[in-house]
C-alpha cells in the first residue's frame, strides 16, 4: 500500500512534490531569514509554516520582507500591495470583518489591527504561500492565513493576498517583530514541485 503525503493544507502531495527545505526555531531572535540556499530555481512555488509564536514586546506585528540579494538589503519601499482581512472575536456582531488595503513597506503575516501580545498564551499561528518568486517580473503573489490571541486577549484572525510590484528575482526572506526580538515559535519553509 502506497503512503500518501499531504501538504499542510491537506492536499495530497506527493512525496517529490513537496518538501521541507528548513525548520527555525526562535529564541529571542531579533529576526528569522531563509536565504539563497533555500529559494531558488528548483521550486516553483514556497510555502512558510509558523506556530507558537511569542513575541518579546507587546502590540506588535509579524513581519516579512523579501530580498533579491540574499539579504544584504531587503525591499522595504511601499510594492507590497495588500487586501487583508481581519477580525476578532470581541467584534460586536457576527457580520464585523474589516480590512486592510494599500500598498506597505513589508508583508503583515500576523498582527493586523489588533496586535500580537508578549504574554506566553497569546501566540501566534499560519502559513503564507509564495509563488513565483524566481520570475523576473512582477508576478509575485501570496497569499496568507493566521490565527493568533492579540494583546487584549481576544482570538484573532488575518487572511488576505498581497502582490509585490518589483521585478525583483527574490532569493532571500525575513521575518520579524515590528518591535522587539521573536521570543520563540517554529518557522518551517517547504519548496512545492508542480
Amino acid at each position: 500500500m502506497a503512503l500518501i503525503k499531504t501538504s499542510a493544507l491537506g492536499l495530497a502531495a506527493d512525496a517529490k512534490d513537496i518538501v521541507l527545505l528548513s525548520s527555525q526555531t526562535a529564541a529571542g531572535d531579533a529576526s528569522i531569514a531563509f536565504n539563497n540556499t533555500l529559494i531558488t530555481d528548483t521550486y516553483d512555488t514556497y510555502l512558510l509554516t509558523f506556530r507558537d509564536i511569542d513575541t518579546a514586546n507587546d502590540n506588535v506585528a509579524l513581519q516579512l520582507v523579501v530580498s533579491d540579494d540574499n539579504g544584504s538589503s531587503y525591499q522595504t519601499s511601499s510594492v507590497y500591495k495588500r487586501v487583508i482581512g481581519y477580525g476578532n472575536h470581541g467584534h460586536t456582531t457576527d457580520t464585523s470583518l474589516d480590512k486592510k488595503t494599500a500598498a506597505t513597506s513589508y508583508i503583515t503575516l500576523a498582527g493586523v489591527a489588533l496586535g500580537l501580545g508578549s504574554n506566553d498564551k497569546e501566540t501566534a499561528a499560519g502559513h503564507f504561500w509564495m509563488y513565483n518568486l524566481r520570475k523576473s517580473d512582477r508576478g509575485k503573489c501570496f497569499f496568507l492565513s493566521s490565527t493568533y490571541e492579540g494583546n487584549t486577549e481576544k482570538g484573532s484572525l488575518n487572511f488576505g493576498s498581497v502582490y509585490l510590484d518589483d521585478a525583483m528575482i527574490v532569493n532571500n526572506i525575513k521575518i520579524t517583530s515590528s518591535s522587539g526580538n521573536l521570543s520563540d515559535g517554529t518557522f518551517s519553509l517547504y519548496g512545492l514541485r508542480e
